[in-house]
C-alpha cells in the first residue's frame, strides 16, 4: 500500500500496534544509537521521505519513513 502511494500515517493509525500509532507512526528524532541496529542500519542511507523495507525486529515487524534529516 505504501509503494501505492498511500498514506503513511493513516495507514501506521489503523494497522500498528505501536505505541507511535496514534501519532501516525511518528518516532520523533532519533540519533545514532537511538534505534536498534538493523533499524539504524536500514534508515542511516534514505532521504526525505524514502521508506525502508519490512524489518523483522525483536518488537516485531517494523518499516520506517524518514521525514527529515538534520546534520
Amino acid at each position: 500500500q505504501i509503494e501505492g502511494g498511500a498514506d503513511f500515517d493513516a495507514l501506521a493509525k489503523e494497522n500498528s500496534e505501536g505505541p507511535e500509532a496514534d501519532g501516525g507512526g511518528m518516532v520523533g528524532w532519533v540519533g545514532p544509537g537511538d534505534l536498534v541496529p538493523v533499524l539504524e542500519e536500514a534508515v542511516i542511507n534514505l532521504q526525505q521521505g524514502q521508506v525502508t523495507p519490512v524489518i523483522e525486529t525483536d518488537f516485531g515487524f517494523q518499516f520506517m519513513r524518514v521525514e527529515a534529516r538534520e546534520e
